[in-house]
């Protein structure tokens, strides 16, 4: 019997030792294991950083080029690249961007300005803006404040645009407006298009609630609730040297714009529009939009008061437009009308009549402020 009972106890001590002994052997497979994918990872990370810093470096040579073709250029101090830092991947100081036209004194200036890429995807770009910025035009200075900013940046394995969007609330141009909300977006419509003209990029633009400073000689009223703007680029851009050559190119195949939506709420006028804009073969735009709004009439005569329009043909238009113009509720204050509404040849033109030549020298500039700027 007590022989029994020992053998008993030794097999089971010998199960638990190899019980022990395969336990071991696990944890230190597991342990080899998340060493190796960890390692993995890291190394992957690493080269995707390097690759993201390469790309980086060369689309700002092409920035600059692309500047330096239609007389701009940029400056910059404390140029520096991480492949380690996970938040930071590039950083630079005093970002500018300047023009080179002798007399047409403008810059932007950024403090500082950074960029960081997904973790795991180097193709996602937020660039981190400060929330205050310097403009100078001649010699006058505007602070410019964001304290809510988000730009994001999506490219393709070719490093080309997928996505962009950008987020701005409660933005503040000193002595000029303060905007309450202003969003762009981007975004490539079909990785493979059915032909060289089909919609290659959709693009949103939406601005609210723009207050006019004070001092400026506005018409309407001092705030526009919105503008947007939503509208296709239709036509293949392709990646060339520089961003001129690619627009040339494009337009050279025949590209254009699809203006799905516009819409204008500056108070009392209301207008909604659709159309196009397609280029001639001198490749000068031409914008064709079928428009109906309300309270046209009135903006025009704004307008015009303001001396931004020209009497004779804003005195023609409006005879038109009252001839077809009615009232789309019977308690409406204002006339609905629709009509077209063209650019062509640097004419603005309403009912085909031009209303403006904006090829002729301008005596007052939108915006221009009735007095000077009290510091």
């Amino acid at each position: 019997m007590r022989e029994k009972l020992l053998n008993l106890l030794v097999k089971l001590y010998l199960r638990l030792r190899c019980l022990a002994a395969l336990r071991c052997q696990v944890w230190g497979i597991a342990a080899f294991l998340t060493f190796a994918v960890t390692g993995y990872t890291l190394v992957w990370m690493g080269f995707e950083r390097l690759e993201a810093i390469k790309n980086i470096r060369q689309e700002i040579v092409r920035l600059q080029s692309s500047l330096n073709e239609v007389g701009y250029d940029i400056a910059y101090e404390d140029l520096s690249f991480s492949s380690f830092n996970p938040f930071q991947i590039m950083s630079v100081k005093n970002f500018q961007l300047y023009s080179l036209y002798e007399g047409r004194h403008w810059v932007w200036l950024l403090p500082e300005l950074s960029l960081r890429v997904g973790l795991f995807n180097s193709r996602k770009i937020t660039v981190n803006l400060p929330a205050g910025q310097l403009l100078e035009k001649g010699a006058d200075k505007y602070t410019l404040t964001m304290p809510e900013v988000s730009l994001e940046i999506r490219t393709d394995k070719e490093n080309r645009l997928n996505q962009m969007v950008l987020l701005a609330k409660n933005i503040k141009i000193s002595d000029v407006a303060d905007i309450g909300e202003l969003q762009i977006a981007s975004r490539r419509m079909a990785p493979q298009q059915l032909s060289e003209l089909a919609p290659f990029f959709e693009n949103y633009i939406d601005v609210r609630n723009v207050t006019f400073n004070a001092l400026f000689d506005y018409p309407q009223a001092q705030t526009i609730e919105r503008l947007y703007l939503n509208a296709d680029i239709i036509g293949t851009i392709y990646g060339g040297s520089t961003y001129k050559n690619d627009l040339e190119n494009w337009k050279t195949l025949g590209g254009g714009i699809d203006v799905r939506r516009l819409v204008v709420n500056w108070g009392p006028l209301l207008l909604v529009a659709r159309g196009d804009v397609f280029f001639d073969k001198q490749q000068v735009p031409y914008l064709h939009l079928r428009s109906s709004s309300k309270a046209l009439n009135e903006f025009l005569d704004e307008l015009l008061n303001k001396g931004w329009l020209e009497s004779k043909g804003v005195f023609v238009a409006k005879i038109l437009l009252n001839s077809k113009a009615f009232k789309m509720n019977r308690d409406d204050k204002f006339m609905t009308v629709t009509t077209p509404i063209d650019y062509k040849d640097g004419k603005l033109m309403i009912e085909n009549i031009v209303v403006k030549d904006l090829t002729q020298p301008q005596e007052q500039k939108l915006g221009e402020a009735v007095n000077a700027p009290v510091n």
